[in-house]
């Protein structure tokens, strides 16, 4: 399957993009000094722009990667979701509905708890 080519095609009244997906990214790299009059891909803007993205993650993608490091969800109340690990005793709460933005406390505490679970089951393998 192919992937999709992201474009801008010069208009009279300026840009038409083809889609929302990629108009701040779109932006960001005309501002960087690309002539607005030529069309421009997504692979001719350099791959930073796709990882380091100021856009905060959603709770979908920190509860994705509680499951991969091999983390339970064991259910909860409301919009709050408690995630247990078996080397670790202390859950991790998350809070929020699953298309919201995560807060930056979020991600560092969901980034330690990870790496908390990891240490923890290397010592416990040695």
């Amino acid at each position: 399957m192919k992937a999709k080519s992201h474009y801008a095609t010069p208009t009279l009244g300026g840009l038409a993009l083809c889609g929302k997906t990629c108009q701040n990214l779109l932006n960001r790299w005309l501002k960087k000094g690309s002539k607005i009059g030529r069309i421009a891909t997504v692979h001719e803007i350099s791959p930073e722009f796709f990882t380091n993205s100021n856009m905060p993650k959603k709770i979908k993608e920190l509860i994705q990667s509680l499951e991969n490091a091999g983390f339970v969800n064991r259910g909860g109340k409301g919009s709050h979701r408690n995630f247990t690990h078996p080397a670790l005793v202390k859950p991790v709460v998350i809070s929020g509905n699953i298309g919201d933005d995560a807060k930056k406390y979020q991600e560092r505490a969901i980034q330690a708890a990870i790496m908390e679970a990891k240490k923890c089951s290397e010592n416990q393998v040695m």
